[in-house]
């Protein structure tokens, strides 16, 4: 029965008419969404779009409506017949499968026929512009038509309600009201849930039923339990068989409808019984999609109804769970396994599993050399194939998602592509200035391999068959230049929207820089990846000395990838996968092809042939110029994993002779058929693969964000020999002239990492050209004797006084003396002091090691041993020491800490006047020079420190940033130190807060109030004055300058 269009009455606008186009124009905009100014897109009061598990299991009242709205309408939207325009079944046959024109488009790309196909054509039809620039881009309209028709549907049914069922108006509008705020949720298949205890699929993409909400006047209508069909498990054709009521198959559409007939991939292909392994996929014969479902039979059957099991659609939720598994969970069952349940357990070493980390390394700082080396415009794009390969090999079970004609009937295609589109909206936050180039993909880099130049898409292009306006008579098409901000589009993402309030709260407005901060730091903290891993070696007590980076090289670790140059028409179009195995029979120079010795792949993502005559230009021009794909599979995770469970499997003469003896790889045809080695020298000759050796490093993020950590790649080298002999290994010959390491756009060295490997294991680690061998069988003597000597009892830690300079940390310090610590530090002291510019230069080291926006930042924070040469002798420190709360604080975690806080638009004024030198270039260099000359060693660290504290990007923005650093500074400060340690003072609270958090008895004096403005501008004054004399009596007298002062 026919669904027909109505034009709603209650809610919004009438649907177009069907013989005009369908304009794609987003869900309404909130009259109350304001856009924030910046040149990162931010709408507050935007609705947003949640993570599946997050909407489906909410509490909220309102969402729980949005929730009820969604599966209900998403199975009528199913339900719709195959011959409306505006179907579930027309709108996912955009993606491939049945080929048939959309919305007045022109008529989609056709895979040729095998006997007609020529060089270059394309491989699979329809409209998706795959192996392309706009590939992402096209996919944004897309999920937004999805979206909008849904959303549509919602209408449809509140009206039904309203209409038939009698739901009151004031209920209506409530419900209309959350209909308006829904947004087509996503799957974070990346991030670890906490359903994934048990599985890795979230339950509600396995469940059979789930809960809805509906309005309590038309709760009859539905089931007494609460629970319905879950239209997320599978899609079944809306077209019946008449007589017994059940779907018919996909490729037996009724008479009038054969149009939209699906076929088989590819439509020509051997007959039942087949005399070798089955290569092709019954589409045509499936009523329903399938996950993991579709198997072969064994018997010599003529029948495909008989032969293939699963057609009716099967969704093998055991089996997809198992195979996502491997990607969040290396190891196998049968071995040692690393902890994967808490990344912060002190019991455990904590893997984060290679998806996370593939994630992780899409938003992670690398070097130009490894970007050169993946050709990747937009690198986030490297994980997405291994999604869809899913269900590619009949051992298994076949699915629909692992077939581009087909993927887009299951639904779970809508929630996977949503999720694309976030982790693209994340990568543009955090380079908005990137989008097309415009320029050439065939480039010279990637390791020996050279392709032809072939014009890129551009972002101008139309992205067919998506329409913009109803019956638009220009017929005015989407293109990736006008999808580019998503937030135009009447969208957002929860956890971009989240950041964005968290910035604007901590800093009073919405700054670019602070967000992109709050969010590198949330990616890190939801996406662990390897610098996670290493940061739990160095701090977990159950790591063997083998697996952690040397004392004095911690955070930094050698990075290992499989980088891949492969053909993916080299099967004629046919999708292929390349198995990564490591691991085989002690002194053999093979691997056994097994579970627990699988590493990764790269999908091909191909398709197959079709009926139809005609190629995708892009894809003949790229295939002509013989333009090659790549792909890269990490393996550091793997290797330390396989170090700690399989050491004594194995003798370990180095980490590179280790992966060339026991990393080998496969190529598996769709349908499970491993390509023969006379099959692999004629099909893919193209085929390079190469292992690369880098550097990982962890970077700390500023951003207070539990389990962020960032880490930087750089220095990749390919390391020829490892694959060099195998079938599809890089030639030695075929390496590039400059094997030199890529030089990573930051320029601080790289040193050697040295490290011990567990016993029985002697492992000979190259880096920068420089060879240590290290013997886990030996230990020096000074280790001996470290391990034995008695520690020396620490000095008591020094009170942290941790106001801002300007909110009275002079005053502080006179009442501390007066109190009974005599030894109070404080900038002014140290500036003005000869016997203390010792100091100056450990202060211009720790911001080096603090901050992360100076030039010069080497990312390892100073220890309390390093703060205690400069504090250890003082019983409380203030003023230059507030600089450094972030590092103080984790150094003495057991000090007390004084916050004093001034209103921010007198300390402003005040702070302003210290700054300014540093803000003016000459300014800057000239007291640099003064102070280098004068022996008075202030001013070069105090413009780091200025600069640092503030995160401005340079030092002429400083005072831009002076306000929203004293918000987060006393916001961190408050957020991070215990109530029991921590007075929040001010000043006008006299002594007894004071006294009483110190432990003092109440002195019969006034409060010290010292060093106002006046005092202050004096102060510098004579400073200033005596430095300028100086550095010229010792510019014209350099005999009269003295030694530097040293620490005494």
């Amino acid at each position: 029965m026919r669904i027909d269009r109505v034009k709603p009455t209650i809610m919004g606008d009438s649907l177009p008419p069907e013989d005009g186009t369908y304009g794609i124009k987003g869900l309404p905009r909130p009259p109350n969404a304001v856009r924030y100014p910046g040149k990162i897109p931010y709408v507050k009061g935007l609705p947003v779009r949640k993570e599946i598990s997050s909407l489906a299991n909410s509490d909220d009242p309102k969402e729980r409506k949005q929730w009820t709205l969604f599966v209900l309408a998403l199975e009528r939207f199913k339900s719709m017949p195959v011959d409306d325009k505006l179907s579930y079944f027309q709108i996912a046959g955009i993606h491939g499968y049945p080929e048939v024109a959309w919305d007045g488009a022109p008529e989609p790309k056709h895979a040729p026929e095998k006997k007609t196909k020529k060089a270059g054509d394309q491989p699979f039809g329809g409209y998706c512009n795959h192996n392309s620039l706009n590939f992402p881009a096209w996919h944004r309209p897309y999920m937004l038509l999805f979206e909008q028709r849904v959303w549509e549907n919602m209408k449809l049914i509140i009206n039904d309600w309203t209409s038939e069922h009698g739901l009151p108006i004031s209920e209506t509008d409530e419900w209309y009201t959350a209909a308006k705020h829904w947004r087509m949720p996503y799957w974070d298949w990346a991030r670890r849930q906490r359903y994934h205890e048990e599985l890795v699929c979230p339950p509600v993409l396995t469940q059979g039923a789930v809960r809805i909400y509906p309005p309590a006047t038309i709760k009859n209508q539905f089931p007494r339990s609460g629970l319905y069909p879950n239209p997320l498990l599978e899609f079944e054709n809306p077209e019946k068989d008449p007589k017994t009521g059940k779907p018919l198959p996909f490729g037996s559409m009724p008479g009038n409808k054969a149009k939209w007939n699906i076929q088989d991939n590819p439509i020509v292909h051997d007959e039942l019984p087949l005399k070798k392994d089955c290569d092709w996929a019954p589409w045509s014969k499936t009523s329903a999609t399938s996950r993991y479902g579709i198997f072969k039979g064994e018997e010599e059957e003529k029948d495909p109804a008989k032969y293939f099991t699963g057609l009716e659609g099967v969704n093998n939720c055991g089996k997809a769970n198992a195979s996502l598994a491997r990607v969040h969970e290396n190891g196998p069952d049968d071995k040692p396994r690393w902890s994967t349940m808490d990344q912060h357990s002190k019991d455990h070493t904590w893997n984060p599993g290679s998806l996370s980390d593939a994630v992780n390394l899409c938003f992670d700082e690398v070097d130009s050399g490894r970007k050169r080396l993946s050709k990747d415009r937009i690198y986030i794009f490297g994980v997405y194939p291994q999604q869809y390969s899913r269900g590619s090999d009949y051992a298994t079970g076949m699915g629909h998602m692992s077939d581009v004609p087909v993927a887009a009937f299951d639904p779970i295609f809508w929630l996977h592509h949503v999720q694309i589109d976030r982790l693209l909206a994340v990568w543009q936050c955090l380079n908005p200035k990137l989008w097309f180039d415009n320029g050439q993909s065939g480039d010279s880099d990637t390791a020996g391999m050279t392709a032809s130049s072939v014009t890129d898409d551009k972002e101008t292009d139309p992205l067919e068959p998506f329409h913009k306006k109803d019956n638009d008579p220009e017929k005015e098409v989407w293109t990736a230049q006008a999808c580019r901000d998503w937030t135009e589009l009447n969208y957002q993402y929860d956890d971009l929207a989240e950041v964005a309030e968290r910035t604007i709260r901590k800093y009073g407005r919405f700054i670019s820089g602070e967000f992109q901060r709050e969010l590198r730091s949330h990616i890190d903290t939801i996406y662990p990846g390897t610098g996670h891993l290493i940061e739990s070696m160095e701090t977990s007590s159950n790591t063997p000395d083998g697996l952690r980076p040397s004392q004095h090289q911690n955070g930094l670790w050698k990075d290992y990838i499989i980088n891949v140059v492969y053909d993916r028409y080299a099967l004629d179009g046919l999708s292929y996968t390349i198995q990564f195995f490591i691991g085989g029979p002690p002194g053999e120079d093979t691997t056994n092809f097994e579970k627990h010795n699988y590493v990764g792949h790269v999908y091909s993502f191909g398709g197959r042939q079709s009926t139809s005559e005609g190629s995708c230009r892009n894809c003949k021009r790229q295939a002509e110029a013989q333009v090659l794909s790549c792909a890269q599979v990490t393996l550091t995770i793997h290797l330390l994993h396989r170090i700690r469970d399989y050491v004594p499997d194995h003798s370990f003469e180095g980490v590179e002779e280790y992966l060339r003896r026991y990393l080998w790889w496969r190529v598996v045809k769709y349908g499970g058929e491993v390509v023969s080695e006379e099959g692999f020298k004629r099909k893919f000759s193209k085929l390079q693969i190469s292992v690369l050796r880098g550097t990982g490093r962890i970077k700390p993020c500023n951003a207070q964000s539990a389990g962020s950590i960032s880490s930087l790649y750089s220095d990749y080298v390919p390391l020829p020999e490892v694959t060099y002999g195998k079938p599809g290994g890089l030639r030695l010959d075929k390496v590039p002239e400059n094997s030199e390491p890529f030089i990573s756009q930051n320029k601080s060295a790289v040193q050697p990492l040295p490290t011990r490997l567990p016993q029985k294991a002697n492992i000979q680690l190259n880096m920068d050209n420089q060879e240590k061998t290290i013997d886990s069988s030996s230990q020096s003597e000074k280790d001996k004797e470290s391990t034995t000597s008695p520690k020396a009892t620490p000095r008591p830690p020094p009170i942290l006084c941790l106001g801002a300079p300007r909110t009275g940390s002079a005053s502080l310090m006179k009442a501390l003396q007066i109190l009974g610590y005599p030894n109070v530090h404080h900038g002014w002291e140290a500036a003005e002091l000869e016997e203390l510019q010792w100091q100056w230069p450990i202060f211009d080291r720790a911001c080096d090691a603090t901050f992360t926006n100076i030039p010069t930042y080497r990312g390892k924070p100073f220890s309390r041993a390093e703060w205690d040469e400069v504090f250890g002798e003082y019983d409380a420190v203030s003023d230059v020491a507030s600089f450094f709360a972030e590092s103080l604080i984790p150094a003495y975690p057991d000090a007390k800490v004084i916050l004093v806080e001034r209103d921010i638009e007198k300390w402003f004024p005040s702070m302003h006047a210290v700054v300014k030198s540093s803000t003016s270039p000459i300014r800057r260099k000239l007291g640099a020079k003064i102070g280098d000359l004068s022996g008075f060693l202030s001013p070069r660290p105090c413009n780091k420190l200025h600069q640092g504290w503030t995160r401005a990007p340079s030092p002429n923005d400083v005072i831009e940033y002076l306000k929203p650093a004293y918000v987060r500074h006393n916001k961190y400060i408050r957020d991070t130190v215990p109530k029991e340690q921590l007075l929040d003072f001010k000043l006008s609270d006299g002594w007894e807060p004071l006294c009483q958090f110190l432990g003092k008895e109440v002195p019969d004096v006034p409060f010290p109030h010292v060093n106002d403005s006046k005092e202050y501008a004096e102060r510098g004054k004579r400073l200033g004055n005596k430095m300028i004399k100086l550095a010229l009596r010792n510019l014209i007298f350099p005999c009269l300058r003295p030694e530097p002062i040293t620490r005494p």
